[in-house]
């Protein structure tokens, strides 16, 4: 199952146009060679299209654009493999979001943790105070502590979600790690995700509790900017689950935010859900 398929018509709608106009922000190149088979890139002028530069990848400023050639390309696969989701999720036409659309609906969010909060999290992992050999779980060479964790930075990766594990904050002036913080650009939003595996031990419950409250009190409220996944072992967490959850918060956080929008500006954006 693809699980993006998990995500509302309101969700989808955004992202598509989202790509659409990251992808008509990169330049438009053609990767070509010459006959001594040295790769070329050929960069067209945005001002005239009638005229063009190329580069060596070799050179610096080669592989400046065979980056962005190479980000293009990706997004321009996401980009279809979403509208292929969209199509199978209904008939109706992909509604067209203007970029002054976008830019007005990512000023609407409140919460404080928005993409310029995620953009300044450092990823640093309280892991490494207690040596990778008490955590040999590995993900994309990333150590992690848990099995449960393992699966979740699996099911936001299948949800082309991107996520900082175990980015520092600091709460009360105290450390602290949630597991995940997964950011969504366009809605300009991202929030804290637990991950909790243990929960038959009592003292495990407790202490996760005593961490919920701490989060409250910083402005990270269960089921509003903060989520819990929970498993134990007679109710297992899988994928499925992780992904209705994950997808179901985004879903309301979207919605949220474009009926804001639609209460706020004369040119509502109409998706039907």
């Amino acid at each position: 199952m693809d699980y993006r398929s998990l995500f509302s018509l309101e969700y989808l709608a955004l992202k598509i146009n989202s790509l659409k106009y990251e992808i008509s922000e990169l330049p438009v190149m053609y990767l070509i060679s010459r006959r001594n088979r040295q790769a070329i890139l050929r960069v067209i002028d945005a001002k005239n299209p009638n005229s063009y530069h190329e580069h060596r990848l070799s050179s610096k400023t080669g592989r400046k654009y065979n980056a962005q050639y190479e980000l293009k390309t990706v997004k321009t696969i996401e980009l279809n493999e979403y509208m292929a989701i969209w199509k199978k999720l209904t008939a109706r036409p992909i509604p067209n979001i203007n970029k002054d659309q976008l830019t007005a609906l990512s000023m609407l969010t409140t919460t404080t943790t928005n993409m310029e909060f995620y953009d300044k999290l450092v990823a640093e992992s309280a892991i490494k105070d207690f040596g990778l050999q008490d955590h040999p779980r590995m993900h994309k060479n990333i150590p992690i502590r848990t099995k449960l964790e393992d699966i979740v930075a699996s099911t936001l990766e299948s949800l082309n979600l991107e996520y900082k594990y175990e980015a520092k904050i600091y709460i009360a002036n105290k450390p602290r790690y949630p597991d995940f913080f997964v950011p969504v650009p366009f809605i300009n939003y991202c929030f804290p995700l637990e991950a909790a595996g243990m929960m038959d031990l009592d003292s495990y419950v407790s202490n996760l509790q005593s961490k919920i409250v701490e989060y409250n009190s910083n402005g990270l409220l269960l089921n509003q900017n903060l989520l819990l996944i929970t498993e134990s072992e007679s109710h297992p967490a899988d994928s499925d689950l992780i992904a209705s959850i994950v997808c179901g918060h985004i879903n309301f956080v979207t919605h949220r935010i474009l009926e804001k929008y639609n209460k706020t500006y004369n040119n509502p954006i109409n998706i039907t859900t």
